[in-house]
Order: C-alpha cells, then structure tokens, then sequence
C-alpha cells in the first residue's frame, strides 16, 4: 500500500470496477446524483465508496442527506485503514455541500462493518428490511455532518393529561423542553 490515494470515479472507472468487482458494484456507484471515491494503490482498486445524495421526507424542512449506497474494501486491503480514509473524505465533501447527516445500510452478517461503523462514531440503529421481500436484519448507521446549520429549539406543546418523563414541564403552558435544570457533575 505504498501508493494508495483516492480518486473520484468517473464512467470509465465504473465501468473497469464492474468487470473487476461485478456489475453490483457498478450499478450502486454514483456520478451524477451524488459521487463514488475509489481508493487505488498504484493502479490496483483497492477501496469503494459511493454516495447518493438523498432528499429526507416531510415534515423535515428541505434536507439532503449523504447516502452512503457502497463501500467495499478488497480483501488483499482490509484492517489498513482504507475505509476510514473514503468515509472520511466522502463525510468532508457531503458537509461541504450542506448535507445534514452521511447514513448507510449494513446488513447483520457483515461482522467487520458494524464495529467499523461504530468505530468511526455512527450511531447504530437495528432495523429489518424486506428486499425483494425476505426479511434482513441489520443496522441502519447514521453520523451527523452538520448539527448547527440544521439544528432548530425542539419543544412541543402537549395536553395537561400525557406524563412526560425526563423533561420539565412548565405547568402554565404545559411547555415542554428538555430539563436543563438539573447540575452538571
């Protein structure tokens, strides 16, 4: 790994990726509607990262997120370093284009990929999703990019009968925030 750098794919690496990697590799990379990083070492692939820009759903104002759709690591690669160095290159250029958070998909039986993405400070959400409709479990992994661009006061108004636990409520307007009252230690 003596000449490893990174690369943003354009058509001709995608198309060199599918007959080295596999056309799955080549159909989840990205050009236009967001962008895919490829890490070689001299001329050898040796990582994969592909990122989709994605529109989250009402009732969120409008916010794109980066999608991470594809991230391989060569087997000759792996525990180097390699996918730290994409995921960190992808989650500067998302953030410097104002997407709010980098999210991805990661099925349960990729043993290596759940401790990555804890590593690299996601936050794991277990999930289970039906493609092609036969259940899979796995985890849903999230990093915030930029909190303070998209960050809004979160308060809710709330009927006098529903208990609310772990916030104070201010009786007179049944407000309800979290309760910053409580010391710091």
């Amino acid at each position: 790994m003596s000449d490893l750098h990174i690369v943003e794919a354009d058509e001709v690496l995608r198309e060199r990726l599918g007959r080295e990697w596999g056309p799955v590799v080549a159909a989840h990379m990205h050009l236009s509607d967001g962008f895919s990083l490829v890490a070689l070492d001299g001329d050898t692939p040796a990582g994969l990262l592909a990122i989709a820009w994605r529109e989250l759903p009402p009732p969120l104002p409008p916010t794109v997120e980066a999608f991470i759709d594809i991230i391989e690591v060569a087997a000759a690669y792996r525990r180097r370093g390699v996918a730290r160095r994409l995921v960190a290159l992808a989650a500067e250029r998302a953030r410097a284009r104002g997407a709010y958070q980098l999210r991805a998909w990661s099925s349960a039986d990729k043993d290596a990929a759940i401790p990555m993405w804890r590593a690299l400070g996601f936050a794991l959400c277990p999930a289970t999703t039906y493609p092609r409709g036969a259940p899979v479990e796995g985890f849903f992994v999230a990093r915030v990019l930029d909190y303070g661009t998209h960050a809004r006061a979160t308060s809710v108004s709330v009927p006098e009968d529903v208990p609310v636990a772990g916030s104070r409520v201010d009786s007179s307007a049944r407000h309800v925030g979290p309760d910053l009252s409580m010391a710091i230690r």
